[in-house]
C-alpha cells in the first residue's frame, strides 16, 4: 500500500486516480483477511488508514473528499466507541490534514461549503483530541479562504490575521509560517477590499522583508518569493482608481521591481532557498505594464515597450496574451484617426505570430479592445460596418483552422456596437446588418450553441436598437416594436428602460401620424412592468417620460388627429408623472412647452405656457433649452412680464440665462 502510495504525484490525474483505487482495494483486502488473522488486525493502525486517506487526497475522483472524510470518522468512530483496538487506529495530524486537503482540491460550485468542511476538520482535531494544526493544514485553510471565500469578505481576512498571529506566536516549529503563508494572507487581504486592505497588505509585505533605501540594506524576517511581490502588485492595482493613483503605482512597482532583482542576484542572503523563486516573471511585468497604462501618461506606451525589452532581455520573458492586449488597449484609448490602423496591425501580427507557433493565441479581450478603438475612430475613410465583420470573421477563421478562441457574447456585442455607432441614412445596410446577425445568434441558440455562437442578452437586442434608433426616416420602426414586444414575452429577458427608451427615440424620427398614440402605448407597457407607486423612482423612468413628451413635440403639425393626440397625451404624462413621484427635470419643460408652441393656438395659450414656466423656476429647473422653447411658445407680451425684456429674434436661451435670477 504504503509503495502504491508513494508513486502519486501532483501532474498526472488520472495515474493519481488509479493509485487511489489501487490503494482502496488493498485496504479493504486488509480489513477483510482482519477478520480472520490477527498479524492483519495488527497492520490495520493510523498510518495505514493515513496512507489510504493520503492517496485520495492526490486523486481527482470527484469522490475523493468524501472518501476521504469517510476513513476519517471510521478512526473517529473506533476511538468514539472505546474499541480495544482504537489506539493503534487513533486519527493524528496528519489523518485531519490530508482530508482538509483532498476538500481544498475538490471541485465544487458551492465553494462555501469547501470552507465549512475545513473548519470542522480544524475544530475537530482541536476539540477531540488536542491536536493543533501544522504550518500545512493552516496553509490549507488559508488556501480554501484565498480561493473558494466571496470578495470583499472583510470577516475572513480578520481571521486570516489571527491565525498568523497564532502561528507567529507559537514555539512549535511545525507551526511557524512559511512564505506561503504570507503569500496567502496576501492575497485574502488584496481581496477583501475593506478600507484598510492597501494598509494591511503593505504592513504584511514589510513583515516579510524589511527594505531600508537609505542605507540600501535589506533584512528579511521570513524570505519572499516572486509570489510576494506579485501579490502586493495586485493589491495596489485594485486600490488605484485615478490616473494619479496608477501614476503613483507604477512607480513603487518599478521600485519593488528593483528590490526583487537585487535579492534575485544576491545569493549571498539565500540560505535554504533556491534563487529562482525570485527571479522575476510575466505576472510582474504584466503588473507594472498595467499600471503604467491605465497612468494615461504621454509616454505610457514607450515606458510599456521599453520593460518589454528589457525583460526580454534580462530574463527572457516573452509577451504573452496579456501582454499584447496592453498594447492594444493602450491604442484603443487613443481617438486620431490612426490609432485603429495601429490597433488592428498589432492585432493581425499577433494573429501571424500566433499562426506560425511564435506567442500565445490572441483571446476574445484583444479582438473587443481593437472593435471598440474601430468605434470610437475618427478616420473617415474606414468602413466601420465593413471592418467590424471582417474582424469577427477573422477570428473565427482562426478559431477553426489554428484552434484559437471562438468570439464569445462580448465580442459579438461589440461587434454590433461598431455597426449601430454608423448606423445612419447614409449607411442604410447597418441596421439590417445588426438584425442579420442578431438572427444567426438566435438561430444558433435555438439548436443549443452547436455553431459554437452565443445566445443573445438584452445588451444584444438593446444595441440592434441603437442601430436602428440613428435611421431618420422610421424605416425601422416595426422591426424595433416587434422586437420590443418578442422581449416582453421573453421570460428570461425582460426588456430595461434603455429598451423601452430606445423604441420611443425611434418613433420620434419617424413620420408617422400616430407616433405620440403609439408611444404612449409604449409607456403604459413599461409602466406595468417597471414602476411601483410604494417606491421613490429612479432617473431612468424619468428618460422614458421625457421620450415619450418628446414625441409628442415632434408630432405631425399637418395632421389634426396628431396635434389632438400630442396635447391630450402630453397631460396625461405630468398626470402620471405627479401619480409615479417622477420628479420633472429642465428637459420635461422645455418638451412641454415646445408641444404648447407647436400645436395650442396662439391665443389663449400664454396661460398653460406661463404655468409650466412657473413650475420650471420652482423647482430650479430653467436652462437655456427651457428659455429657448418659453420664447417660442409665450406671447411677447408674457416674455417681457416674465423675462423682462421683449424677446429678439435670433437671441438664444444661453444669452438669457446671463440675466435671469439665479435660483430659478
Amino acid at each position: 500500500m504504503e509503495a502504491w502510495s508513494r508513486i502519486s504525484g501532483d501532474d498526472d490525474d488520472d495515474h493519481n486516480n488509479n493509485v487511489a483505487a489501487t490503494v482502496e482495494l488493498l485496504f479493504q483486502l486488509l480489513k477483510d483477511e482482519n477478520q480472520v488473522s490477527k498479524s492483519a488486525a495488527n497492520a490495520l493502525n493510523t498510518q495505514t488508514y493515513n496512507i489510504v486517506i493520503d492517496a485520495w487526497s492526490k486523486s481527482n475522483d470527484k469522490h475523493a473528499a468524501q472518501r476521504a472524510e469517510e476513513l476519517l470518522e471510521e478512526m473517529e468512530k473506533a476511538n468514539d466507541n472505546n474499541n480495544i483496538d482504537a489506539i493503534k487506529i487513533k486519527p493524528d495530524r496528519t489523518s485531519y490534514e490530508c482530508v482538509i486537503k483532498a476538500w481544498v482540491k475538490q471541485q465544487s460550485n458551492s465553494t462555501h461549503l469547501i470552507i465549512e468542511k475545513v473548519e470542522d476538520l480544524i475544530d475537530r482535531m482541536k476539540k477531540n483530541y488536542s491536536l493543533n494544526p501544522s504550518r500545512r493544514g493552516y496553509n490549507l485553510l488559508l488556501y480554501a479562504y484565498a480561493h473558494y471565500s466571496s470578495k470583499n469578505n472583510s470577516n475572513v481576512a480578520a481571521e486570516s490575521e489571527s491565525i498568523l498571529n497564532e502561528m507567529m506566536q507559537s514555539s512549535d516549529e511545525l507551526l511557524s509560517p512559511d512564505i506561503n503563508t504570507f503569500n496567502l494572507i496576501l492575497k485574502i487581504w488584496s481581496q477583501s477590499r475593506t478600507k484598510e486592505y492597501k494598509d494591511k497588505t503593505e504592513e504584511l509585505f514589510e513583515k516579510i522583508i524589511i527594505d531600508d533605501t537609505t542605507t540600501n540594506n535589506t533584512k528579511m524576517i521570513i524570505f519572499p518569493n516572486v509570489d510576494t511581490f506579485s501579490a502586493i502588485f495586485s493589491c495596489w492595482l485594485k486600490s488605484s482608481s485615478s490616473k494619479k493613483d496608477y501614476a503613483v503605482v507604477s512607480e513603487n512597482m518599478m521600485n519593488k521591481l528593483k528590490l526583487l532583482e537585487n535579492l534575485y542576484r544576491d545569493t549571498s542572503c539565500i540560505v535554504t532557498q533556491n534563487n529562482t523563486a525570485l527571479k522575476p516573471n510575466i505576472i510582474i511585468m504584466n503588473s507594472i505594464s498595467t499600471a503604467l497604462a491605465k497612468s494615461a501618461q504621454p509616454n505610457a506606451m514607450d515606458r510599456v515597450m521599453e520593460l518589454r525589452n528589457y525583460m526580454e532581455n534580462s530574463y527572457g520573458i516573452k509577451a504573452d496574451t496579456i501582454s499584447n492586449n496592453i498594447i492594444i488597449d493602450l491604442l484603443s484609448r487613443r481617438r486620431d484617426k490612426d490609432a485603429y490602423i495601429e490597433a488592428v496591425n498589432v492585432l493581425m501580427k499577433i494573429e501571424d505570430d500566433f499562426k506560425n507557433g511564435k506567442c500565445h493565441k490572441p483571446d476574445n479581450y484583444s479582438y473587443i479592445s481593437v472593435l471598440n478603438c474601430l468605434a470610437k475612430s475618427s478616420n473617415p475613410t474606414i468602413a466601420v460596418s465593413d471592418e467590424a465583420m471582417k474582424l469577427l470573421n477573422r477570428m473565427k477563421a482562426t478559431q477553426k483552422d489554428y484552434s484559437g478562441d471562438a468570439p464569445n457574447l462580448d465580442c459579438y456585442n461589440a461587434v454590433l456596437n461598431c455597426i449601430s455607432t454608423t448606423a445612419n441614412d447614409d449607411d442604410c445596410h447597418a441596421a439590417g446588418l445588426a438584425f442579420s446577425i442578431l438572427r444567426e445568434m438566435e438561430a444558433s441558440s435555438n439548436r443549443d450553441h452547436r455553431q459554437g455562437i452565443p445566445k443573445p442578452n438584452l445588451q444584444t437586442y438593446n444595441t440592434c436598437l441603437k442601430a436602428c434608433r440613428n435611421h431618420k426616416d422610421g424605416k425601422y420602426v416595426g422591426s424595433a416594436e416587434t422586437l420590443l414586444s418578442r422581449l416582453q414575452e421573453n421570460p428570461t429577458l425582460r426588456p430595461d428602460s434603455y429598451t423601452y427608451n430606445t423604441v420611443i427615440q425611434i418613433l420620434a424620427r419617424s413620420n408617422r401620424v400616430d407616433k405620440a398614440r403609439r408611444a404612449f402605448r409604449i409607456l403604459k407597457d413599461y409602466i406595468t412592468s417597471h414602476i411601483s407607486t410604494s417606491k421613490k423612482s429612479s432617473s431612468s423612468n424619468r428618460f422614458v417620460f421625457n421620450a415619450v413628451l418628446n414625441v409628442c413635440a415632434f408630432s405631425n403639425k399637418n395632421d389634426p388627429i396628431a396635434k389632438i393626440d400630442a396635447i391630450r397625451i402630453t397631460h396625461r404624462i405630468t398626470d402620471l408623472m405627479a401619480e409615479y413621484k417622477i420628479e420633472e427635470n429642465d428637459v420635461t419643460y422645455a418638451s412641454i412647452l415646445r408641444t404648447y408652441s407647436n400645436f395650442l393656438p396662439r391665443n389663449g395659450r400664454d396661460g398653460k405656457v406661463k404655468e409650466v414656466f412657473r413650475r420650471a423656476t420652482q423647482e430650479g429647473y430653467v436652462s437655456a433649452g427651457v428659455l429657448t422653447q418659453f420664447r417660442f411658445a409665450a406671447s411677447p407680451y408674457l416674455y417681457r412680464d416674465v423675462i423682462g425684456i421683449y424677446p429678439e429674434k435670433g437671441s438664444s436661451g444661453s444669452s438669457i440665462m446671463e440675466i435671469v435670477p439665479k435660483e430659478w
